[in-house]
């Protein structure tokens, strides 16, 4: 019915009389259905055309008030009724805005005035909704507003209009302005004796009012300011009153952490930081109720999704110096709870107060958590193991000086523990792996029994997760010394492999591209690690095919990305040990076509219902870029000629988005990836042929892509025309003519110091390529012109080589140009990088030179 009534109310507008007469008609019998208010609903939210859109907000709000004298009192009173009108009169707020509604403005102005404390409930109540559902609109009577709240913020016996006057005001504080600033701070005080009394009433109401703290804070903190310690110690007695509902007592907490981290200068100059630490440590060190453990001390370890008072408690930014004396305190308690809340806030510190801790406290905190690692109560050690990992990740590098003393606690805990506690054990794990495990195998003699260790806890708990900790364990230790693992390998390999056909724990992970839980990962960095290993080749034949299974049929785009990153990253490291299967190269390259060429299926399903078009779009584009980055690492694993085939196939799918029509994403990306692929085939056998062949395809789109409008495309087409020069060498001589004079015309009008770096680089390239193809006398002076580098500091390498190769080619002609040239204090810097990164050359250049220029040049390098 709505479409049809749209398409009425839309004749209503017409200039014809004759139409309006016979839409009035329609209409009129229209409002004898009784399906007319949800249609007139579904019309006035739903169409655009905004004059049908009011006008179906009149007629609603006539069709709502002749009903309303229907009604018979005892209905009129009810709760659900109340709240259904006042919602609907919020929509009708959301498309006709209060100044044109005068009659709702009045009736606001006289329920919330009246004698009656039920009239005053009702105009609290629709004020709360049609306020809280479009705030801006009222701004300008947020001044009569705030004197209103100033008003029912003193009637404490009426709770729930106290309740409807705070949800108003959270709703309004952030649009407030300067001008509304003093009002808002006198409300403080009442609103803080309010809020004492509504939790008498309604934990629940009172629960959701104190939100209205955060808008304060968030939108406006100087308005709480003057009120900081009333505020704090409101807060304080809510936390430490454990007859209060853990919600109430978490928005308190929660409050107090907000206000130390904005005005912590506020909190010290009141001196309220010994009360808070007074109510927070009783909380940090609370004993859970009898039968009951801390979510993050039950085996299945769900403190993430906790929201309880001692969860928060942990989050209160404290100050170290003061809270030493409580957490000394809590640490020589008998109490296991005080001596866990000792060791809670240790880690909290860890992150607060890092560089504190780092430079003055490092050394006792770390023997104190030691200790507990063997306290007598496993709730004790549990929180060792999270302030361990705490350390681990806020205090490095430091922290990992102390590897000797913790490696072996770590191990004997693990060797210690019960089997059954995975939580515990993989709390170990990770800060087994965080603490410089890499370093300690090196030294100690403790690598065998670790990793036997792992094997062990694998073979005798079936658990995914602390596979997955095992398996970055065995990683950490085959990155640095896989001569240590290689006794090892077949059962490793063996669990690996299992892990990977198993489709336990299997999940969809938007972060990284992991299906059987944790262990594709550890496995990648194995295959990268173990690479000199003939456990390698039977490996990557599982997980090769398992990555290329996953590109084609995996449903998420974003998992589809990650696994994409991880193939590149193994081709990348083992090269073409990776490659090595036959067909292995032809069905990469079919994965990467069928990206580029949108055929998976995570391009063909359509993304989730919740991606509007433009993410979608954003996700296919940065889809094909993960596929195109595997392009320049295949050509760069793999002998020219044998990669020539599938490359020839993948170049059109890659040069088509490089047309003037395509967006500046897809130019950017086809370069780049044209780009990058030719400086893979400099430095693999057979490059240059190949690279000869495929410059006439490519050099009309480098030239074109010189002259974008987009600098990003033109920094990209440099690079590449540089890297085909370093790539082909004299096969293009003769293209260095439209070269030099492309690059010259872009050097007298470019501004994106990116850019200019870049072409510097390009012309170090063609001269180390074909220095005869390049006349220096004019070349070398514009090149030097432009150094050094603004921003791109990588190509200060092809810089410095060109200038060795230079020297090596003709030593006088290329120190003439680098010292005499006028700007010299630009080449004082280069002069002192090329000593510093080409030691040898240099010094024997310079020997080379006659005195009196040799001492120059000595003098203008060493001086500071």
């Amino acid at each position: 019915m709505s479409e049809e009534l749209e398409r009425i109310l839309a004749r209503l507008t017409e200039p014809d009389n004759a139409v309006i007469q016979q839409a009035t008609a329609e209409l009129k019998q229209a409002f004898k259905d009784p399906a007319i208010i949800p249609a007139l609903c579904a019309v006035m939210t739903g169409s655009q055309n905004p004059q049908v859109r009011q006008s179906a907000a009149v007629m609603l709000r006539m069709r709502v008030r002749k009903h309303w004298k229907k009604i018979s009192p005892d209905h009129r009173e009810r709760h659900t009724v109340r709240h259904s009108l006042s919602q609907l009169c919020a929509v009708l707020v959301k498309h006709e805005t209060p100044d044109r509604w005068p009659a709702l403005l009045a009736l606001l102005n006289q329920s919330t005035k009246s004698n009656n404390p039920q009239d005053r409930q009702v105009g609290l109540l629709l004020l709360s909704k049609v306020v809280g559902s479009n705030p801006e609109p009222f701004k300008p009577h947020y001044k009569q507003l705030l004197q209103l709240f100033g008003t029912v913020l003193l009637d404490l016996n009426n709770p729930t209009a106290l309740y409807y006057c705070i949800l108003t005001l959270t709703a309004i504080t952030a649009y407030t302005g300067t001008e509304e600033m003093n009002l808002m701070r006198s409300l403080i005080p009442k609103l803080l004796i309010a809020l004492k009394h509504l939790i008498q009433a309604d934990q629940d109401q009172a629960s959701e009012a104190m939100e209205v703290f955060d808008e304060l804070m968030e939108s406006e903190v100087s308005i709480v300011v003057p009120h900081i310690a009333e505020i704090v110690r409101f807060c304080l007695e809510i936390s430490a009153d454990v007859s209060l509902s853990d919600s109430l007592r978490v928005k308190a907490l929660s409050c107090i952490a907000v206000l130390i981290r904005l005005k912590s200068k506020a909190v010290l100059k009141h001196k309220l930081l010994q009360p808070i630490l007074q109510v927070v440590f009783p909380i940090l060190s609370a004993a859970p109720p009898p039968g009951e453990e801390d979510p993050e001390d039950e085996e299945n370890d769900t403190e993430g999704d906790s929201e309880n008072p001692k969860h928060f408690a942990v989050q209160v930014d404290l100050f170290t110096c003061f809270t030493l004396p409580f957490t000394q305190a809590c640490l020589s308690s008998e109490n296991p709870y005080e001596r866990k809340g000792g060791l809670m806030c240790m880690a909290v510190l860890a992150e607060g107060c890092a560089d504190h801790i780092r430079t003055k406290m490092l050394s006792s905190m770390l023997q104190t958590v030691c200790r507990s690692l063997s306290d007598n109560n496993q709730v004790v050690r549990s929180a060792a193991l999270f302030a361990l990992g705490q350390f681990s990740e806020h205090l490095q590098p430091d922290v990992s000086k102390f590897h000797a003393e913790l490696m072996p606690l770590l191990h004997g805990y693990l060797s210690a523990v019960n089997q059954t506690k995975i939580g515990h054990m993989t709390k170990a794990f990770y800060n087994a792996d965080t603490i410089n495990v890499y370093l300690f195998i090196k030294k100690f003699p403790l690598a065998a029994e670790c990793v036997q260790l792992g094997l062990n806890l694998t073979d005798a708990v079936d658990d995914p997760d602390l596979r997955r900790c095992t398996y970055s364990l065995f990683s950490a230790v085959s990155d640095v010394s896989p001569d240590c693992l290689a006794p090892h390998l077949p059962p490793i390999t063996t669990v690996m492999l299992l892990s990977l056909r198993s489709t336990e724990g299997v999940t969809v992970s938007v972060d990284f591209s992991i299906r059987s839980t944790g262990t594709l990962n550890p496995l990648i960095n194995s295959c990268i690690s173990l690479y000199i290993s003939p456990a390698l080749h039977k490996l990557l034949q599982v997980v090769l095919p398992c990555f290329l299974e996953a590109v084609r049929q995996d449903r998420e785009r974003q998992v589809v990305m990650g696994i994409l990153e991880s193939m590149n990253a193994v081709i990348k490291s083992c090269q073409g040990e990776a490659l090595q299967a036959p067909g292995i190269v032809a069905e990469i390259s079919n994965a990467i076509k069928d990206v580029l060429k949108k055929k998976t299926v995570c391009q063909d399903v359509g993304g989730d219902e919740a991606d509007d078009d433009e993410q979608q779009a954003e996700y296919d584009a940065m889809l094909q870029e993960f596929a195109g980055e595997g392009i320049p690492v295949l050509a760069s694993a793999l002998p020219a000629e044998t990669f020539y085939p599938h490359l020839n196939d993948l170049l059109p799918l890659i040069m088509s988005k490089a047309k003037p029509s395509c967006t500046e994403a897809d130019r950017s990306f086809s370069i780049g990836t044209i780009g990058e692929t030719l400086h893979s085939l400099v430095s693999v056998a057979g490059g240059r042929a190949v690279a000869g062949r495929l410059s006439n395809r490519l050099l009309p789109v480098l030239v074109a892509g010189v002259r974008d409008s987009d600098a990003e495309v033109r920094n990209n087409s440099v690079f590449a025309l540089g890297a085909l020069a370093q790539a082909a060498g004299p096969i293009v001589a003769s293209d260095y003519p439209v070269m030099l004079s492309l690059f010259s015309n872009l050097l007298s009008k470019e501004s994106d110091p990116r850019v200019i770096d870049n072409l510097c680089a390009a012309l170090c390239r063609m001269i180390m390529s074909h220095i005869e193809g390049v006349p220096l006398e004019q070349v070398f002076p514009a090149l030097v012109a432009c150094l050094p580098l603004k921003e791109d500091m990588e190509e200060n390498k092809t810089i410095y080589s060109c200038l060795t190769f230079l020297y090596s080619h003709n030593p006088v002609l290329s120190f003439l140009y680098l010292f005499f040239l006028e700007t010299q204090n630009t080449l004082l810097v280069l002069l002192r990088g090329l000593a510093q990164h080409h030691t040898k050359e240099f010094e024997s250049a310079v020997m080379s030179l006659p005195d009196e220029q040799r001492n120059k040049m000595t003098m203008a390098v060493t001086q500071s």
